[in-house]
């Protein structure tokens, strides 16, 4: 019979049993070239592996063909054996849906809403996807949903997650203990921990299969960069992407980013604050998930990316309806204080400040000096000390200069009185905290910080000279000892910033105070412990209020989020005009507390951190004027995130600005409440979402158990040491020591994720779980969960669907002879089998069944046979071993009706899939075609529209080549992958797993076709 290979059979290479993931003719060997096999190993000593082989250079590559599968008796009480085996195979069946079949089983109190991101991105040509949900809703679990649903369906082997520093052990907690997804963190130490293990020059990102990174230290390195070229992941997921958009020139954030986005298939990205207002900002990440979407990223419109699959954004009050006992309101309140006489009388002279050198070449927009000090000041004195001091340095190195030798004269003049508020009892915002925080009747007392285990408080200040303030005056003025407090700031390492996060969050450890600069901004998980927020100094960007309180007021906090802002205000009159400027910054308060109860509009997030901050300043120097109400246009990228698929869809309906949402007046945010056809709940998912799966065992309890059970008893009989393992049905708990051959595969694993006594604590019961997460932060020794998740992801179970899988031996399948459940002489073959497409993963799957009797022999479908089963009664094993050989005489008929009937399941893909991949297509034909005529009439424009003199045809021609070559080469990119999804391998596989009979008479059952 010809050798026919085709992704999912399995072989035999050099003794080793192989499944195969891909076959292609190799290049350059003969007319038709050699034909290479992409593999991965089955057998224990390769598990896991991935090796290529050239069939024609192989000694010989045996195809296990399904009619030659060995049929074996199984002799174990109850069928426990051949249930093991059939269902771990159920368990490792690829779904060929977009529906959640495995990660609503996380440990997570999974909302139909956090599933819409896998949805989405699942349902899509590609998996890339940026979840861009408002600051607390629960990116994080998002992600994991999507990353558990891709590594069910065999795409996410290789996985590499890059975060901010500060993130990296919170990151790898979450994916481990609510996911079981094991990421190996490489720190800045770790990766230079791995690269003195291997070998001199070899790529450590190719020694650990799922990793997670700090953007920070892999940017840094061109070494790394070299290393990233070489590596390819099946999924890579950049948090807070928001810091890897481009803004003008490259940064090096951007630019590893636009490399990664070429070195995964799928691609996800997260990040709050997506928009900063400029479309080229906001495109790069568009053009990073799929670079064939928009055709301009100065001018394209929202239904470009629309309906893609690429953009998923839910604010708080679309999700509220489902996470209500998630989301407390939050208490806002803006502390005013009084400034005393020493302080007014700084503040009227920092109003009277006139530079000649500093301001000289002032332009609208930009910050004026005065402002900057304004700024410095509102922190506290010694950070406008600071900035009065640098800027000194910078003036007297300007010999001879007169109007700088003036600026230098009145900014001595101001030191002089800065130095007078050194003292902290002349500092009355300082003050006013330290009242605010011991309870003190001055300003408010319904704070009520208790100092107690579960009753932390965070104090942010932008300034880092604020921060050296706090952290030398207040502990002791609140009565804490030094081991009560954690300082954060942006130049500490990941390490230190790890550790500091971690000794927050642990109910057992000391600390009962965080002081922080906005390095502690983003992503963190602070609100366990935590539900108490000071901003010390007021910031000047929207976006940096979101994040901060993002921290405590998140998905899972239990109470009310309490967060308070310190304003120092005048009370002199001449100082009317410093601090009536001052009104800007309580407007910022405002409009942050409605942004909290209702949808933010990302005009008012627009721009960088530092932009929002110069057009802060820029109101306060009257050369800027609040932003008016937003108006919306339906093509407006901004109104399109702002709104949602289904806002825009109820927009589009009716024209330009019909459905522009009630505005609320005084804030520019949105109420969906006043908004005619528009539903709460945007973008959300549903139960229908959720796939039904019939398996074998009722739980993942139970099949371990029953595994763990049998393998003991192998064990027992084989001679060898029994599997330490005991069950507690009660709690329905397991705990294990790993025998040797799960040992050996431990050691792959991060540290961090195994016991420290090596011995696993398992259970299925969420809530449980999600008690050890909460209570690891009262464990003196480890902040890691004693108990871990009991579900098909963890590793254990992973261990044992191995070896149940091979439980039978090579190429075999178990008889099972039921008598009381199926007639005499009847016999049921249970089989599996698809056609993967040239992607290597699989569309077309199917289970089914063979019924063969004295009639004939029918294809079924598997539900017939689960139904007969009758699983809720237990099997009986009598013993009898019926012959195999007649039943082996069964299988090529069988395994013919299994062939024809996947051809039939082809046929039908083919049918839905063929008209999808025409229209893609086209749409890629057109959209290559709109880019090269966009290029072709802009290339050669200056930035203000005029066209340039003209240059040396050479110049000209070969900037036309680079960028037709770029553009022909992304959509060929695009085309070829379409192709790969959407097209079939040749030939199906087909893997007999079990042959069922009722008795067996012995008639001549090999005559029955």
């Amino acid at each position: 019979m010809e050798n026919k290979f085709a992704a999912g059979m399995r072989v035999v290479v050099r003794d080793a049993e192989w499944l195969v993931k891909r076959v292609e003719r190799a290049k350059g060997k003969g007319p038709e070239g050699l034909v290479e096999l992409t593999c991965t190993g089955i057998s224990n000593i390769v598990r896991g592996q991935e090796r290529k082989f050239l069939v024609e250079y192989e000694d010989g590559v045996t195809i296990l063909r399904p009619e030659e599968t060995n049929l074996v008796a199984d002799t174990s009480q109850r069928f426990v054996k051949s249930k093991l085996f059939i269902e771990s195979l159920l368990r490792r069946t690829p779904p060929t849906d977009a529906k959640v079949h495995v990660a609503q089983k996380a440990a997570m109190d999974v909302l139909p809403y956090q599933l819409k991101p896998a949805v989405e991105a699942l349902s899509a040509t590609r998996p890339r996807i940026l979840i861009a949900d408002a600051v607390g809703i629960g990116k994080t679990l998002e992600a994991g949903i999507l990353v558990t649903e891709l590594i069910a369906r065999g795409r996410g082997k290789r996985i590499l997650v890059l975060t901010v520093k500060a993130m990296l052990e919170q990151f790898q907690k979450e994916f481990w203990n609510r996911f079981s997804i094991p990421l190996t963190r490489l720190d800045s130490d770790g990766l230079q921990r791995l690269m003195t293990r291997i070998p001199s020059g070899h790529n450590p990102f190719l020694y650990v299969d799922r990793s997670i990174v700090s953007i920070d230290t892999l940017k840094q390195s061109s070494q790394y960069r070299t290393f990233l070229e070489e590596a390819y992941w099946d999924i890579i997921l950049i948090d807070e992407a928001h810091n890897v958009a481009e803004r003008g020139s490259m940064s090096q954030r951007a630019q590893l980013a636009r490399l990664l986005s070429q070195r995964s298939d799928a691609l996800i990205m997260l990040s709050a604050t997506p928009h900063d207002g400029r479309p080229e900002s906001f495109a790069s990440l568009i053009d990073m998930l799929d670079p064939t979407v928009l055709p301009d990223r100065k001018n394209y419109e929202a239904k470009d990316f629309m309906g893609k699959g690429l953009v998923v954004r839910r604010f708080k009050k679309d999700i509220r309806g489902e996470a209500s006992k998630e989301f407390p309101e939050r208490s806002i309140e803006t502390i005013r204080v009084a400034a005393n006489a020493e302080e007014n009388a700084v503040y009227k002279k920092l109003a009277t400040l006139e530079f000649k050198h500093i301001d000289a070449k002032h332009q609208k927009g930009s910050e004026l000096f005065r402002t900057t000090l304004t700024k410095a000041l509102f922190s506290s004195p010694a950070a406008c000390i600071s900035t009065v001091k640098n800027r000194l340095k910078k003036l007297e190195a300007l010999a001879g200069n007169e109007n700088a030798q003036n600026d230098v004269d009145v900014l001595k003049g101001f030191l002089a009185d800065l130095e007078t508020l050194v003292d902290k009892a002349k500092f009355s915002k300082y003050l006013a905290l330290v009242d605010l925080l011991t309870g003190g009747t001055a300003f408010e007392s319904s704070f009520g910080w208790t100092k107690a285990a579960d009753d932390r408080l965070v104090v942010f200040t932008e300034s880092r000279q604020t921060l050296d303030f706090l952290a030398k005056n207040l502990p002791k003025d609140v009565g804490l000892k030094a081991e009560q407090v954690v300082v954060l700031k942006g130049d500490d390492s990941d390490k230190d910033l790890m550790d500091a996060v971690e000794k927050f969050n642990r109910a057992e450890n000391p600390v009962r105070l965080m002081l922080a600069t906005d390095v502690a901004s983003e992503g963190l998980n602070l609100h366990r412990l935590c539900h108490r927020l000071v901003h010390f100094d007021i910031p000047w960007s929207l976006m940096t209020f979101q994040q901060r309180n993002g921290r405590v007021d998140r998905y899972g906090q239990t109470k009310q989020p309490l967060i308070r802002y310190l304003q120092t205000v005048a009370t002199e009159e001449e100082n009317a005009k410093l601090f009536g400027d001052a009104r800007v910054l309580e407007l910022l308060v405002e409009k942050d507390e409605n942004a909290s109860r209702t949808i933010a509009d990302p005009r008012e997030f627009a721009g960088t951190k530092e932009e929002q901050e110069a057009h802060t300043a820029a109101v306060m120097q009257n050369e800027a004027e609040e932003a008016p109400a937003p108006t919306y246009n339906i093509n407006d990228p901004l109104s399109y995130l702002m709104l949602g698929d289904a806002g825009y869809l109820k927009a589009s309906e009716e024209g330009e600005n019909a459905a522009a949402p009630a505005v609320l007046p005084a804030t520019g945010f949105l109420d969906f409440a006043n908004v005619p056809g528009i539903a709460p709940g945007l973008g959300l998912g549903n139960e229908t979402d959720v796939a039904e799966r019939s398996l074998l065992f009722p739980s993942d309890y139970d099949f371990l158990k029953s595994g763990l059970s049998l393998r003991r008893t192998v064990d027992e009989g084989a001679g060898r040491i029994k599997t330490d393992a005991t069950f507690a049905d009660d709690r329905r708990t397991i705990e294990l020591m790993p025998p040797a051959d799960l040992d050996v595969r431990l050691t792959y694993l991060p540290r961090e994720v195994l016991p420290e006594d090596r011995r696993f604590r398992l259970t299925d019961d969420a809530e449980r779980i999600q008690k050890s997460i909460r209570d690891a932060a009262s464990n003196p020794n480890s902040s890691w969960p004693a108990l871990q998740l009991l579900w098909e992801m963890h590793p254990v179970i992973q261990w044992v669907e191995d070896w149940a899988i091979g439980a039978f031996g090579r190429h075999a399948a178990p008889i099972l002879n039921l008598e009381d459940r199926f007639d005499d002489d009847e016999v049921w073959i249970l089989m599996q089998g698809g056609y993967p497409n040239l992607r290597g993963y699989t569309p077309v799957h199917d289970w089914s069944c063979v019924r063969v009797t004295a009639k004939g022999a029918e294809l079924l479908p598997r539900r017939d046979l689960m139904s007969r089963l009758e699983l809720s009664r237990p099997f009986v094993n009598t013993g009898k071993v019926p012959d195999a050989e007649p039943l082996r005489a069964l299988l090529p008929q069988a395994v013919e009706l299994m062939r024809a009937h996947l051809v039939g399941k082809r046929v039908e893909f083919e049918e839905t899939q063929k008209p999808l991949l025409d229209k893609k297509i086209a749409e890629l034909n057109a959209m290559r075609d709109r880019q090269l005529s966009l290029f072709e009439e802009s290339d050669l424009e200056q930035k203000d529209g005029s066209k340039a003199a003209p240059k040396p045809l050479s110049r000209a021609e070969e900037k036309r080549r680079q960028r037709r070559n770029y553009i022909e080469g992304v959509f060929k990119q695009a085309e070829d992958y379409a192709h790969g999804v959407h097209t079939l391998d040749a030939e199906p596989y087909i893997q007999v797993t079990a042959v069922i009979t009722g008795r067996l008479t012995g008639a001549p059952l090999g005559a029955r076709h």
